[in-house]
């Protein structure tokens, strides 16, 4: 409860700032489904490939993948610019994920 907490702190406060247009509503389902995303991303990794996925020489991808998909979560509450700048931000933890 206390990620979920930080999380939707984090969204009430670039709301505020006016970086994120997002309701109070939406900011309690983004907020679980960032932690949802970050608490169980390597276990889904593992579930997609249980021979490699934590491996050493793979496991920083498989960390970047995470990172990417939580970031993707704002991009619906973003300014069309913000949100390419986000996505293209973003990218760089995605290449050569085949996610």
């Amino acid at each position: 409860k206390g990620k979920a907490r930080a999380v939707h702190d984090l969204l009430d406060g670039l709301s505020r700032n006016k970086v994120v247009r997002i309701t109070t509503p939406e900011a309690e389902t983004a907020a679980t489904s960032m932690v949802v995303v970050l608490t169980y991303w390597l276990s889904y990794e593992y579930v997609r490939d249980p021979r490699h996925a934590l491996e050493p020489d793979v496991a920083a991808a498989a960390l970047n993948r995470g990172a990417f998909h939580v970031l993707s979560l704002l991009a619906p509450h973003l300014a069309p610019a913000s949100r390419a700048h986000l996505l293209a931000l973003a990218g760089g933890y995605r290449e050569g994920d085949g996610a």
